[in-house]
């Protein structure tokens, strides 16, 4: 059950000029017109700590991912940017206290291993509109044929099952609203009007997996222009309501939090430089009748390769 409520909460988490100066009236473009290639690969971490009690008990669970991808731009297609997404790399690990005492972690951690590895060289194009919202996910067939056949150099004829529920999970990871809950950080800054430092704009979001849905809205701030490089201040706030369902079991959420960060940005080509992102948000989980108190922070970080 305690894997079943982690995957739900870190869905919930997992946005040329020079020398400007705080009110100095200039005006700078960071729309998503602004981005240009031709690629560029970007690093991603997020560092999460999750405690929970269940019957008396509490459970802390650490978990960390970290994925390189790539974006390749491509002709823009009736008003919308074209990225061709690939995962080049994706590890997670997990550790909880319970399970190492046990002996278990190792075991975890190779079907992690052997879980993220399916992604490895598998892509995805995005249509994204002039406010950095994906519009539209493509080649979705390509994807699971790619994800088909690391599959079956990764697994026995006694893993059938296990490679089903596998194949069911990975669906998740190419929809539109998983891509633009796990790329909010690279995408939602943009911001299609001109701005000058120290004005804001706000973005909303709502992303739906398992039918849980979490609500974001997030408010930019241009701190400064130094050398090319916008740095924006992020401040936000997370509220996951409703419920929803995994392997047949409901569950119902009412949880609410915070995002507040920097994230720099290069005015040139409009690719994301940096990103430091912390989360915090607590809550309740009702499970089968039994309410399960959460609290999750974690330290979500972009550096362009």
């Amino acid at each position: 059950m305690i894997n079943r409520l982690l995957i739900l909460f870190a869905a919930v988490i997992i946005a040329s000029c020079s020398g400007g100066k705080k009110g100095d009236g200039k005006k700078y473009d960071i729309s998503f017109g602004s981005l240009k290639g031709p690629a560029f690969t970007q690093s991603i971490k997020s560092d999460m700590k999750v405690e929970t009690s269940v019957m008396g008990f509490t459970v802390n669970v650490n978990m960390n991912v970290n994925a390189d991808i790539r974006f390749d731009l491509m002709p823009d297609s009736a008003g919308f940017r074209q990225l061709k997404m690939t995962y080049e790399t994706m590890k997670m690990t997990m550790d909880v206290p319970m399970m190492k005492q046990l002996g278990e972690t190792d075991n975890v951690n190779k079907e992690l291993d052997k879980a993220m590895s399916m992604f490895s060289g598998s892509s995805v194009i995005l249509l994204v509109d002039k406010n950095g919202e994906i519009s539209e996910v493509l080649g979705k067939e390509a994807f699971q044929e790619q994800i088909q056949h690391n599959l079956d150099s990764l697994m026995t004829e006694d893993d059938g099952r296990k490679k089903m529920e596998y194949e069911k999970k990975m669906e998740q990871f190419y929809t539109k609203e998983q891509l633009q809950n796990m790329l909010g950080a690279m995408f939602s800054v943009y911001h299609n009007e001109q701005v000058t430092t120290g004005s804001s704009w706000t973005k909303e979001a709502v992303s739906n997996v398992n039918d849980l849905k979490t609500k974001i809205k997030t408010k930019y701030t241009l701190v400064s222009v130094t050398d090319g490089i916008a740095e924006i201040k992020v401040d936000g706030k997370l509220t996951s309501a409703g419920s929803a369902t995994e392997s047949g079991m409901s569950m119902q959420a009412d949880i609410n939090g915070t995002q507040t960060g920097t994230l720099k940005l290069r005015l040139e080509n409009g690719q994301v430089q940096t990103s430091d992102i912390k989360i915090a948000m607590e809550g309740k989980m009702k499970v089968g009748g039994l309410k399960v108190p959460m609290k999750l922070k974690s330290v979500n970080s972009i550096v362009k390769k």
